[in-house]
Order: structure tokens, then sequence, then C-alpha cells
């Protein structure tokens, strides 16, 4: 009796495991399609494939010209070697992002969702990959840069692919916290503001590694730093603990993200 009772426990858990998911899964492509279908996600598409564009063509045709002093092929400047990458990874997020939870709390159509059988986890969970998916798109016609390289000679993969790596987990940590700032108002803009300032600070910080402030907390702003994480990226170097520091940064902003809609709510 107790070996079958102890089955029909793990079933009936594995079930709402699955249900669990399939509601995650089912809010996930109803976000996805929501942001394809705004204007605001084909203005930052077409802004992302400009400033990429132009900014390849410039370390292309500028930077690495060998009487620039520069010795570094183009895509390792393209993966954070220079302040274009960072105003695009900083600009870019918080516009994408700021709409997310701030237009839901304006309009009153989230508690709607959340008294259907949806938890404050499946509803931050499912906007943060929805968003974290358009990220992503548009860095995918960037592609193109390094098969277009690959034509005109022989080009090194394994860097292109731990530079795109790097990109897809800062651009994680930065769309997370985009999630995080447009719980904690109704204001898109406020939240794109707040979203922009947190990264904003991220960056300075780090950046601080390489002004020797205090000797003592130079571990710490390297550990943070991101345009160190990705110098590394850019040179094909997959370091775990990077890969941990944005998970684990991704997974704690998260689980701030969903207390602080939970406060919101009981707070109505």
């Amino acid at each position: 009796m107790s070996a079958r009772a102890g089955s029909r426990t793990m079933s009936g858990a594995g079930e709402a495991v699955l249900r669990w998911l399939r509601t995650l899964w089912v809010l996930f492509v109803r976000e996805l399609r929501s942001i394809f279908l705004t204007v605001l996600a084909y203005a930052v598409l077409c802004l992302s494939l400009f400033a990429n564009g132009g900014v390849f063509l410039i370390y292309v045709f500028v930077f690495s010209e060998s009487h620039q002093g520069i010795n570094m092929p183009p895509m390792e400047m393209f993966f954070g070697q220079t302040i274009f990458f960072y105003i695009i990874m900083l600009v870019g997020p918080p516009l994408i992002t700021m709409r997310s939870i701030a237009a839901e709390w304006k309009s009153g159509t989230i508690e709607a969702v959340l008294t259907a059988p949806v938890t404050e986890a499946q509803l931050v969970l499912s906007k943060f990959m929805a968003y974290w998916c358009f990220f992503f798109a548009l860095w995918v016609p960037t592609v193109s840069y390094p098969l277009l390289l690959e034509w005109y000679g022989n080009l090194d993969w394994g860097p292109v692919a731990s530079g795109y790596l790097g990109i897809l987990l800062l651009g994680g940590l930065l769309v997370s916290l985009g999630i995080f700032t447009s719980a904690l108002t109704k204001h898109q803009l406020l939240a794109g503001l707040l979203s922009f300032s947190l990264g904003f600070v991220l960056f300075v910080v780090g950046i601080l590694a390489y002004l020797n402030v205090s000797a003592k907390a130079t571990p710490f702003f390297e550990f943070i730093n991101m345009w160190g994480h990705m110098e590394e990226f850019a040179q094909g170097t997959v370091d775990t603990r990077r890969v941990v520091f944005y998970l684990s940064s991704i997974a704690t902003v998260l689980f701030v993200t969903i207390k602080a809609v939970q406060l919101k709510r009981v707070g109505q």
C-alpha cells in the first residue's frame, strides 16, 4: 500500500510540474507574440541593425587598419572592446523591457492574468524568457558579419561562439534588470530610466577594476567587470566563474522581481 501511495504521490507531483511548465510555455508564447506586434519592437530592431552594422563597418575599415596602431580582429573589437558595444547593450534592454510589466500594472490586466491559475513566478519567468529571446534576436543578423569575414579569409569560430555566449549572458542580466524595474512602477518611461541607471552603475563599478582605487576591492570589481568579462569571451575564453556569475545574478534578480510583484499586489 505504501509503495502504491508513494507511486501515486510521485505521479501527481510529476503531473503538477508538467501543468506548471505547460502554463509557463503558453505565457511565454503569448508574450513573445505580443512583443512582435508592437511598433517599438520593430523600431528597436531597425535601430539595432543600423547601429551594429555601422559600428562593424567602422571596425573593419577604420580601427583595424594598420596605420591606426590597433592589432585586433574586427570580431574581437565587435564583442565589447569599444564603448559602442556598451552603448547598444545599456540602451537596448531598457527600451524593450520597460513596458513588460509596467503596462500590465497600468492597464490592470495583470490582475486578470494572476486570477487565472497563473503564479507570479510563471508571469515573471515567461516575460523574462520572451524578452531575452527578443533581445538575442536583435543580434542574430550580426551573424552575417563573421560569415563575411570567413568569405574573405580564415576565421576562428571559437571566439565568435564564445562572444555570442557573452552577449547572451550579459544581455540576460540586463533584461532581468529591465523586468525588475518594470515590476516596480506602472510608468514605462520611469521603468526604462531605472533599468538604464542600474545597468550603467553596474558598468561603471566594474570599470573601477582598471583604476586601482583599492587593492582590497579590486578582486570584487574584477568579478563584476562586464568589460573584462566580454574581453575574455571575445578572445575565446569561457571561464565558468563568469557563467555562474551571470546565471546566479539573473536568478537572484528574477527572484526579487517575483517578490516585488507579490508585494505590489498585496499593497493594491
